[in-house]
């Protein structure tokens, strides 16, 4: 049974090394038969800060709360609809990005703030049992900027938030796809981080 992947990519280069994986993802997915959405951050110019804007059926004349407006307000505007759109369409979400200054980049952070209401109203019918993971980069090698000892568990701690998200929502997060030192590759390790990203899009996990 084919699979349905969300791709949500956010570097603000399409010719980057992480559009080159992107490249990868998607023609492996088609060798493979799955059928894909992708969601292009910077190519769709995604508005990544929350405003009032963001809840159109939100009273003008009361002050702005984002929490209480998530929990009470439904009506979303259009990019936020098609974006959860997706959500319910997938069975498998995937996260493409460069680790900047050890967090998510902005406009990623973004697209949970403005996607994920925090109410039951998106754990349930919007991510709830799906299979999530991430591709990510770092430009700094593992024994410059992180533990030279357990590099990953450094980098899962430094995006435990990320995948607290994904706990609070029950989706099901499987192994993470981790490059260190991207900044100074030669196109020998080009060619085997390619070879490994589509390995990891041989092995995505059944849904359940």
């Amino acid at each position: 049974m084919s699979k349905k992947v969300l791709i949500v990519f956010a570097h603000p280069e399409r010719n980057s090394l992480n559009g080159q994986f992107l490249d990868e993802i998607i023609d492996q997915l088609k060798t493979q038969g799955d059928k894909f959405k992708l969601s292009d951050l910077y190519g769709m110019g995604w508005k990544s800060e929350v405003d009032i804007n963001d809840f159109p059926d939100y009273p003008k004349d009361k002050v702005f709360q984002p929490s209480y407006a998530s929990k009470k307000y439904h009506q979303f505007t259009p990019d936020v609809i098609e974006e959860q759109n997706k959500l319910i369409w997938a069975d498998t979400v995937l996260f493409v990005f460069p680790l900047w200054w050890y967090n998510l980049p902005a406009i990623l952070k973004g697209w949970f703030d403005r996607v994920f209401s925090s109410t039951e109203y998106w754990k349930n019918k919007t991510v709830m049992g799906k299979n999530v993971s991430l591709i990510v980069t770092m430009g700094a090698t593992a024994a410059e900027n992180y533990d030279p000892h357990d590099p990953i568990k450094d980098v899962d701690q430094l995006l435990s938030n990320i995948f607290r998200t994904f706990y609070s929502g029950r989706m099901n997060p499987w192994t993470p796809l981790y490059f260190f030192g991207v900044a100074h590759v030669t196109s020998e390790d080009v060619k085997a981080m390619k070879a490994k990203v589509r390995d990891f899009i041989r092995n995505i996990p059944s849904s359940h």
